[in-house]
């Protein structure tokens, strides 16, 4: 059995007289990071801190509770000291439901240790009590922070999920059962939970290393080479300044504490020589450590803080209340434990930090000098040091004003997704109670989970002494183990909102079928868990995806993008299914989507052949898929843009161009389109003749020369006199007027283009020819005349001459010489054939 130890005041006294043989120097020497931090200690706390000389005097205690700093926070108690040794405080009162005297040893608490295979601490709990979901009476207006929401969180016993196998890790090993005296700790660099399981059910204390990854337990134990030795009860938490999980102290097997300072970041490192041994600057022998002290980063201090416990087994008078930080330079001793001011000393209280009111938040543990189980709550800031906030005294054994019942082993985490400490669990030693309650603390108040939000369901078994991490702000609390009415518990359970994905959008919706839609995923922010989470996309068609994604994130959760196209028009439900790190399952509501059939589009186009500089009106029309369509052309020549449906395009030279268009629809999809265009060059044409100068009534010859275009022209010869013109190729003409004449010949080509071009004539008068004897010949009276052209010509025809001043003509026109004659010609251009009149090469 625990020995009988007197009253807190009079062990106060006592530990006040050890104190006398170090001064206040040394305590201020202890701390190389903050020399005036307990200097202005001392000023603050001059009344209850231990003089140089003297005992601690009970008047400091006496003027702490009267301006009400006891444990009855803001309730100032009259106090009244009969002796140096002894105070009444407050109306004397009798035992009675919620306030009981210092009780007698329990009967069931171990005076020696016991075998390794049994808990060492605390005592067996079988045939403890379990106590009732109590329900504090708190006023609606005072809500608990997690009752905000439409629903608050609840336990889910993921037991059966995670210690077996898992999808993604076949043959996860399973937790040891009866895990207790274990600690755990989430390591953000690792994405992992950390656990050290201190007792299993074969061996306590024990020394197993374990991770949980999000998928399934590992083992590392035997993987790990050098590692802490076996024990139960350590300050554990993980050190953002170290980047792992840092183990402290602890009770070995041989029922001592141990002094060492481990630190695990994939691999076990013993710090102790670096960071040195935990220091005792008050003169009471630490023995070879501490145990039962729990431990929590403070970022406001930028070290890890470890509070009071246990230097033995059994712990008895064998406490310690001291408070101290792991920094850069090592340990220091910065304050007094919790119970600084009263003589108290407690061990295996709970500790972690707040974030939003920024200050260490300590409640209950056992009251090592009247071997009780209290219900204090503490708070320490760096320039406060430890302010008592307890709601009610510590005699409180139900529910009082809204304070937990007092406990020792509970557990307790920063609920980031909350925004409040959460405390969970515990047993009370003198009523033997266990206890499967919830409670938030926030602002300084305590809020019962259950009150306004969901009751833990009935399978939350009342446990004490299970392993949960310090801080909670990355993944949901997660609350492994611990000792149940039963024994020992492997029993795993996440506090938090189950998964809530929500389908962001679907688009297209209404989609074509065999195009793609996309689904946009978004998870609802402070529920779910983990850095990993595993998504199941139900598309509603028989198609199923997995995803792996990033973690929910209380503060801007993810995203998850889905793609997938439909085989057949119809209305498909599309729905997600969510697995988080813990394996809780959350689902969405049911988007229904709209397939239709496929978008089908035609292109058209007119003329399909064309010149140079001549417009082309192309046209698509589409038909199924979904409204609005878009159009996407591209004519070839470097040229096009979204032009609608029937553009026109000219294209300025020639060539073959293959011109696309590409039509899209709001649902997704997707049609292209071409033809080839075959567009000739640019039509030209040539006017020529054999003068540019001709007396009148000579004959004129005229000759085109075209290029380009299709190659089958079409001409028209003006000669600028009135008279009629040519279709010719090669035109002839004679002029009977004189002046300048404008000649102009047009040139259409078969597709349509034309071009015209000119020249210009001159006509000058028209002379006698001397050579035939001149007006001799007039004067023989025309005969000798006919007789010489007679001659001449050698035929026996008749010839009439008339003659006149301007010109000669024969009457008949005389036969042409085979030279002169005109030769017909076939000239081959593409795929037609004309025939075309061309001059004889002597033609002049």
């Amino acid at each position: 059995m625990r020995p009988l130890l007197v009253p807190a005041l009079v062990v106060a006294a006592s530990i006040g007289l050890v104190f006398s043989s170090f001064a206040l120097a040394d305590l201020r020497g202890t701390s190389t990071e903050s020399p005036g931090l307990l200097s202005e200690l001392r000023a603050d706390r001059a009344d209850f801190l231990p003089s140089d000389s003297g005992p601690l005097p009970l008047r400091g205690a006496i003027q702490s509770l009267s301006r009400g700093e006891g444990p009855a926070y803001d309730r100032p108690i009259e106090c009244e000291a009969s002796s140096m040794d002894h105070a009444q405080c407050g109306p004397a009162r009798s035992p009675g439901p919620g306030a009981l005297t210092r009780p007698t040893p329990r009967a069931d608490l171990p005076s020696n240790p016991v075998a390794p295979s049994a808990p060492l601490h605390p005592p067996a709990l079988h045939g403890a009590v379990a106590a009732p979901n109590l329900i504090a009476v708190v006023s609606a207006s005072s809500m608990r922070p997690s009752s905000t929401g439409e629903t608050g969180p609840a336990w889910d016993n993921v037991s059966a999920n995670i210690s077996e196998a898992s999808l993604f890790n076949p043959g996860s090993p399973s937790l040891p059962t009866n895990v207790g005296g274990s600690e755990m700790a989430y390591d953000p660099v690792m994405h992992s939970v950390i656990l050290w399981v201190g007792c299993s059910s074969t061996v306590c204390p024990d020394d197993e290393t374990w991770e949980y990854n999000g998928s399934g337990w590992l083992n590392l134990t035997g993987n790990l080479g050098g590692a802490p030795s076996a024990r139960e009860f350590p300050g554990f938490d993980f050190d953002p300044a170290l980047r792992g999980v840092v183990l402290v102290g602890g009770f070995g097997s041989g029922a001592t504490a141990s002094g060492e300072t481990w630190l695990f970041d994939g691999a076990w490192t013993n710090l102790t020589s670096t960071v040195g041994p935990i220091p005792n600057p008050m003169g009471v022998p630490l023995g070879a450590g501490v145990a039962g002290n729990p431990m929590a980063w403070d970022p406001t201090l930028q070290g890890m803080v470890m509070a009071d416990g246990c230097t033995v087994l059994v712990c008895g008078a064998n406490g310690v209340s001291l408070t101290w930080l792991l920094s850069a330079t090592g340990w220091h001793v910065i304050d007094f434990g919790p119970g600084d001011g009263s003589g108290t000393v407690v061990a295996f209280g709970s500790m972690a930090f707040d974030v939003a009111d920024g200050y260490l938040v300590f409640f209950g543990g056992h009251d090592l000098g009247i071997e009780s189980s209290e219900n204090w709550t503490f708070t320490y800031a760096p320039v406060a040091g430890w302010v008592n906030r307890t709601g009610n005294d510590s005699a409180c054994m139900v529910v009082c004003d809204g304070t937990p019942p007092g406990r020792e082993g509970a557990v307790m985490t920063w609920d980031g997704g909350v925004g409040a400490i959460l405390m969970v669990g515990g047993y009370n030693s003198t009523s033997g109670a266990l206890y499967n309650d919830s409670w938030e603390f926030s602002g300084g108040d305590w809020y019962p989970a259950g009150a306004f939000g969901p009751r833990p369901p009935a399978a939350f078994v009342p446990v004490a002494f299970a392993a949960m991490g310090p801080n909670s702000t990355a993944i949901s609390p997660f609350l492994v183990g611990g000792r149940t009415t039963a024994g020992g518990s492997s029993n795993e359970w996440v506090w938090e909102n189950s998964p809530r994905p929500v389908v962001e959008q679907v688009a297209p919706d209404p989609v074509d079928a065999h195009a793609t839609t996309v689904v946009n995923v978004s998870f609802s922010p402070n529920t779910g868990s983990g850095p990993t989470v595993s998504t199941l996309v139900s598309f509603g068609d028989g198609t199923l995806s997995y995803f792996a994604t990033s973690a929910i994130d209380v503060s801007l959760p993810p995203s998850l993008v889905a793609r997938h196209a439909y085989s057949a028009p119809g209305h498909f439900p599309v729905d997600i299914h969510e697995s988080d790190f813990f394996t809780v399952a959350g689902r969405s509501g049911v988007a229904n989507v709209t397939v239709v059939s496929n978008l089908a589009a035609t292109l058209n186009l007119r003329p399909t052949a064309l010149d140079a500089g001549q417009a082309v009106t192309f046209r698509s029309d589409p038909s199924n898929g979904t409204a609005p369509y878009m159009y996407a052309w591209e004519f070839g020549d470097g040229t096009g843009g979204p032009l609608g449906p029937a553009p026109t395009h000219v294209y300025p030279a020639g060539g073959s161009f293959d011109a696309q268009v590409t039509v899209t629809d709001a649902g997704g999809g997707r049609v292209a389109l071409s033809h080839v265009i075959l567009v000739y060059p640019t039509l030209s044409v040539t006017a020529s003749a054999n003068a540019t100068s001709i007396p009148a009534g000579a004959p004129l010859n005229f000759s085109a020369a075209a290029g380009g275009g299709s190659g089958v022209y079409a001409y028209s010869w003006g000669f600028g006199d009135g008279t009629p013109g040519s279709t010719l190729r090669y035109a002839h003409h004679a002029y009977e007027s004189l002046g300048t004449f404008s000649v102009t010949l047009s040139v259409r080509d078969s597709l349509g283009s034309s071009v015209t071009t000119s020249l210009r004539v001159t006509v000058t008068p028209s002379s006698p020819d001397p050579g035939v004897g001149g007006p001799v010949l007039a004067e023989m009276g025309g005969a000798w005349l006919l007789l010489v052209l007679a001659a001449i010509l050698g035929g026996s025809s008749a010839v009439v001459l008339r003659w006149n001043r301007r010109r000669t003509e024969f009457s008949p026109a005389p036969r042409a010489l085979p030279s002169q004659s005109p030769s017909p010609s076939v000239a081959a251009e593409g795929a037609r054939t004309t025939l075309e009149e061309r001059p004889s090469p002597n033609q002049p």
